[in-house]
């Protein structure tokens, strides 16, 4: 065929999944795209505190990911729900570091993203500090 000649189908060689990958539609690296990604199914946890969800992906770089969602039903009152939501924060942030083998900040450095402590009112009764879990 010449070069200016239709019907030529242009493929990339096809690229073997691995076994936790769906292979699906969310699936882009089987068909050889530079930029591919090899996307597992969506686990779903329903729980007594709301809903966990979690996605594993990686790129044909080998370089890989977890996407990890939380739902989760907070206190009515602003304040203990504010207070949830840090606490949630920083233990998340602490098992992730336990689990991933991340050091510890030094004391007194703040991460970006932190939640700042709700606004005190006169007269309110405060709770103590939250403290970080220790795994004891």
């Amino acid at each position: 065929m010449g070069k200016n000649t239709t019907g030529w189908r242009w493929r990339r060689p096809p690229r073997k999944c691995p076994w936790w990958c769906a292979g699906d539609h969310q699936c882009t690296a089987q068909h050889g795209y530079p930029s591919g990604e090899h996307r597992s199914d969506v686990m779903a946890w329903n729980t007594r505190y709301g809903k966990l969800t979690a996605a594993r992906t990686e790129q044909i770089s080998g370089s890989g990911w977890l996407d990890i969602r939380v739902v989760v039903r907070l206190a009515d009152d602003q304040d203990q729900a504010h207070r949830q939501a840090s606490r949630l924060a920083v233990d998340v942030d602490l098992a992730i570091r336990g689990v991933m083998g991340v050091p510890l900040p030094p004391p007194g450095a703040t991460q970006p993203g932190a939640i700042a402590p709700p606004p005190q009112r006169v007269g309110a009764v405060t709770q103590g500090p939250i403290r970080r879990w220790s795994g004891a």
